[in-house]
């Protein structure tokens, strides 16, 4: 296993930052996922580490050793950085069986002919293709032909694999399956892997980490939950979650205990922001919705009802207020009825308007009452 170092990367195209001075340290053993919106950078991060792309600026170490230094003019080659790489476009050779694709790099190492045919016979085997061998990429389904992408891989046991939108051409259900099989095979071999997407789904069920990525920059780095529950910024909150966070605009107040006034109620809150103006920032399922009139809370009225399966997506409006919730799907709700909304005080995120920046949270303190 290898741990991987990045300080202080650039890498420009013209007067366009791909990549702004970020730092970055990937453990040993990590399944580290670069996240964020097309041209964000997080591909040309990814080709940096391979060698692929040349930086402007900056340092990569891969186990100490350094790999690219722009101050002491180091770069050394793709081929000798001791990495695995699988493309968005597989990059199989159409002329040589399955065999052949994934021996064809073993054989640039002379590796023993034993050796080749025993890797073979074991990766075949995790992959369940055994039988393939002797098939061309031309007569193999998308996601057989992905399975020999990640066999090459995994035959020549690199301590770093690094992934590339790997399951962006494959369809939702085939997507799924290929989840479970790459976190299974990180699994068991261990290895340092840097994976690239835009896949919200792909980046919560698979990573140990997230790095989420704007514009070039390092929005926040963390465990999936972390990003979900506690996002480091509007942008984050924003980017993660489908259906996506409800924000608005509130200003706290103290009056009988802390609050956010939004519009022409108040939401209750259990700790005391540090500043006046703030975004609030809550998901679909941190929003009570009840169809008792007489409960406790605000009045909505139904815009819209999604079935989406085990649950139901509520479109609410109050004045100009918006808000999406997420209620069982053997909730009886209907377009245009009056129902009360209340918000779960521990789970609402609250933001500086000034900057979007998280406020954290300091509803530990025992100065701070608990809302009943």
């Amino acid at each position: 296993m290898s741990e991987i170092q990045i300080k202080n990367l650039s890498k420009y195209y013209g007067s366009v930052r791909a990549l702004d001075n970020v730092s970055l340290r990937i453990d040993s053993g990590d399944f580290l996922v670069l996240l964020g919106p097309s041209g964000c950078g997080k591909t040309t991060l990814l080709r940096c580490i391979a060698g692929l792309e040349d930086p402007n600026e900056g340092i990569i170490l891969i186990d100490d050793k350094p790999v690219f230094n722009s101050d002491n003019r180091i770069n050394i080659p793709s081929g000798k950085r001791d990495i695995g790489m699988v493309f968005q476009s597989y990059a199989l050779w159409p002329h040589m069986t399955v065999k052949n694709n994934i021996s064809f790099g073993l054989k640039i190492q002379k590796m023993a002919s034993a050796e080749i045919e025993a890797r073979i016979s074991q990766v075949l085997e995790d992959l369940s293709m055994q039988g393939m061998e002797e098939r061309y990429p031309s007569e193999l389904s998308g996601g057989q032909q992905q399975r020999v992408a990640l066999a090459r891989l995994l035959a020549q046991r690199p301590p770093v694999f690094l992934m590339d939108e790997p399951l962006s051409n494959l369809d939702a259900r085939l997507r799924m399956d290929m989840r479970v099989e790459l976190k299974r095979l990180h699994r068991a071999a261990g290895a340092t892997t840097a994976y690239v997407t835009h896949d919200q789904t792909e980046a919560m069920t698979m990573s140990s980490k997230v790095v989420v990525m704007k514009e070039g920059r390092i929005q926040q780095v963390a465990p999936p939950v972390t990003v979900y529950r506690q996002p480091a910024n509007t942008f984050v909150a924003d980017f993660m979650g489908m259906p996506r966070i409800n924000m608005f605009d509130a200003t706290y107040i103290d009056n009988g205990g802390p609050k956010l006034r939004v519009q022409d109620f108040d939401i209750p809150i259990n700790w005391k922001p540090t500043v006046e103006n703030v975004v609030v920032g809550a998901r679909p399922e941190d929003i009570v919705v009840s169809t008792d009139l007489s409960a406790h809370g605000t009045e909505f009225k139904v815009y819209s009802v999604l079935p989406n399966g085990p649950d139901l997506l509520l479109q609410l409006h109050h004045g100009k207020l918006k808000l999406t919730t997420r209620v069982s799907h053997e909730t009886s709700i209907d377009v245009d009825q009056t129902v009360k909304v209340t918000f779960l005080p521990d789970a609402i995120n609250i933001f500086k308007a000034s900057n979007g920046e998280l406020i954290p949270s300091t509803a530990s303190v025992e100065s701070i009452k608990t809302i009943r």
